[in-house]
């Protein structure tokens, strides 16, 4: 993560056995549209976006502390290795973020597998918020609204006609994070690399 100007490296927080059990708690107790069944779980994939909202949650207390706030939040897996294009990527949304004014509208990138965003998520600061709803939103708990299920939301997903796939469809849909930030007005795109 880097601060308007100054570079830092934090670790937030290391997840284990106990943060997961926690998190499946949680996600059960806080999905009120549904009733769990004794001994349901929590799938998979909404954990690994929970990790994301609780990241998030410790950034902004980091943000609070240091009294400003980071230009981009980026998200990327320790066991891929990235090539220069990443570096060149980040340095120029970076600049572009930290400018007197950000000529662009606030977006999300991903890139590499998992619905193009499993080893790698890049957002604007403002847009990162979005990220918040994945979780409970792929578990199929209502977060935007009262109208549509996950279910509704990943089969629009899925008969969409502009959402540039390249053969992907099923796979931009099922991992969530593109049709819930969409939700939130958050364009994405590939990040390129």
């Amino acid at each position: 993560l880097e601060r308007y100007g100054n570079g830092g490296n934090f670790t937030l927080l290391e997840w284990d056995e106990d943060h997961k059990q926690r998190a499946e708690i949680e996600m059960l107790e806080n999905c009120t549209w549904r009733h769990f069944h004794v001994g349901e779980r929590v799938h998979a994939l909404p954990l690994q976006y929970f990790k994301i909202s609780t990241a998030l949650h410790l950034m902004r207390q980091a943000e609070e502390k240091m009294g400003t706030r980071f230009a981009l939040v980026v998200r990327i897996r320790p066991d891929v290795t990235y090539s220069q294009s990443m570096g060149r990527l980040l340095r120029g949304r970076l600049e572009e973020a930290k400018g007197p004014v950000n000529v662009s509208v606030p977006s999300m990138c991903g890139a590499i597998g998992g619905g193009l965003g499993d080893a790698l998520l890049v957002a604007d600061r403002c847009s990162a918020e979005a990220l918040h709803a994945v979780a409970p939103a792929v578990q199929g708990c209502k977060v935007v609204d009262d109208c549509q299920s996950w279910a509704a939301v990943k089969d629009a997903c899925l008969r969409s006609k502009t959402l540039a796939s390249g053969g992907m469809l099923q796979e931009l849909c099922g991992h969530g994070w593109i049709p819930t930030v969409l939700r939130y007005g958050v364009p994405t795109t590939s990040c390129g690399i």
